[in-house]
Formats: C-alpha cells, sequence, structure tokens
C-alpha cells in the first residue's frame, strides 16, 4: 500500500519532486566543495 502511494503521489508531482532533487543535488555538491577548501 506504502509502496503505491508513493508511485501514485511521484506521478502526480513529478515535476516539484525533480526541483527538489535538483535542489538537493546542488545541495550536496556544494558541501562536497566546502569539505574541499
Amino acid at each position: 500500500m506504502l509502496k503505491y502511494d508513493d508511485t501514485n503521489s511521484s506521478s502526480s508531482s513529478n515535476s516539484e519532486n525533480t526541483e527538489l532533487f535538483k535542489i538537493n543535488l546542488m545541495k550536496k555538491k556544494l558541501q562536497q566543495i566546502r569539505m574541499k577548501t
């Protein structure tokens, strides 16, 4: 049931999830850069 709900919500708000994914990727990259310096 949980899996079905997850797929359902992801398909309905796919663009939002993509934006969140991009933001999270950017944050990770920024953190990596900060750690290197």
